[in-house]
């Protein structure tokens, strides 16, 4: 594995196995089956000890807690008219489970779909839908570091017909707030949709997928809307008309080192391959990586790891070296998780 540490890094091998295996990487940089079954696996601890197992093709609706070491299982939630799906636990608020939570009829088969903001408890109590007024089209909504606040965005039924998506703050004392982007200048701006954010960790930046006409030519284009909250100031970076999907909910959110030192994206451009950006948050030291999806930080921000789109490889960088190098891991491999093991 070369001269860079992968261990907790935890991945699966993508073939047509129905249970699809997981790989972690240990200490001695040797991977060793971690789980032998993870179709139904929604999330991981941050330690890796514990799984949240949801919605998946044996027809669970509701979420459950699952000790990996003994087997034990805690339902979390049990709401029969509801399908409740990409469950996050909150780094924050460690207690507390942030999750997607799609009403159905019964009698049909329940999928994902655009949900309503809802949380729970690890012990199972305090279920509550957050948004009950207002579907949430963000895959994952973002959770910032002080346990206290979700960004997040929601639009009505039409939203799947006009693409407008408006972003909202959830904040566990003061309930739903809409997010003022007027305040940072973005009101002129003509069909202006919010896709998924993410928060820097130190909680002075918000990083948000936009769509809209965002450079005057009239023509539609997304890229990665930068807010200073502290200075209350934004810059829109990386403009673009993307080649497949024109709805910002198509876009994965941006991803910040541990530190918060670096902030990167994916991008599907018009006339070329998929691939990722990485820059400071003020926008210095801006640079394409490579054609790629799915880069993944270490946890202690060193290391940065992706999969190339061309052959499957799986590369492996040194945080402000962006040097790539080929690691020790099989080609097309789909990088689940990278948690701490203690040494």
């Amino acid at each position: 594995m070369g001269e860079f540490s992968l261990a907790g890094l935890i991945y699966s091998q993508l073939d047509q196995q129905t249970e699809r295996p997981l790989w972690r990487v240990g200490t001695d940089g040797t991977p060793t089956l971690f789980l032998e079954d993870s179709q139904n696996l929604g999330a991981l601890s941050p330690d890796g000890n514990l799984a949240i197992h949801c919605c998946s093709p044996r027809g669970e609706t509701n979420l459950s807690l699952v000790d990996l070491e003994t087997g034990e299982s805690l339902q979390l939630t049990n709401t029969p008219d509801r399908l409740n799906f990409n469950p996050q636990w909150w780094g924050g608020n460690p207690e507390t489970i942030v999750f997607v939570s799609t009403l159905f009829d019964p009698s049909d088969q329940p999928r994902p779909g655009p949900g309503n903001l809802a949380a729970v408890k690890t012990d199972g109590t305090g279920f509550q839908v957050l948004d009950a007024e207002h579907v949430t089209h963000s895959f994952f909504p973002a959770l910032a570091s002080d346990g206290k606040t979700i960004a997040y965005n929601h639009g009505s039924e039409s939203a799947s017909e006009d693409g407008i998506l408006t972003p909202w703050l959830y904040h566990l004392e003061d309930g739903l707030a809409p997010f003022n982007y007027a305040d940072y200048g973005l009101d002129d701006l003509p069909g202006l949709t919010f896709g998924s954010a993410a928060w820097s960790p130190d909680g002075q930046y918000l990083a948000w997928v936009v769509g809209g006409e965002l450079t005057g030519d009239g023509e539609w284009k997304t890229g990665i809307a930068m807010f200073n909250l502290e200075g209350q100031s934004v810059e829109i970076f990386n403009p673009y008309v993307p080649a497949d999907c024109s709805y910002v909910w198509c876009r994965a959110a941006p991803q910040w080192s541990p530190d918060g030192e670096w902030l990167t994206w994916e991008v599907s451009p018009a006339g070329g391959l998929p691939s990722f950006w990485i820059m400071q948050p003020d926008g210095t030291e801006k640079r394409l990586i490579d054609q790629a999806v799915a880069p993944i930080w270490s946890p202690d921000g060193d290391l940065l790891v992706y999969t190339k789109l061309r052959d499957g490889s799986v590369m492996v960088m040194e945080t402000g070296q962006w040097q790539p190098q080929h690691i020790g891991l099989p080609n097309q491999i789909g990088i689940f998780k990278w948690i701490s093991l203690d040494e």
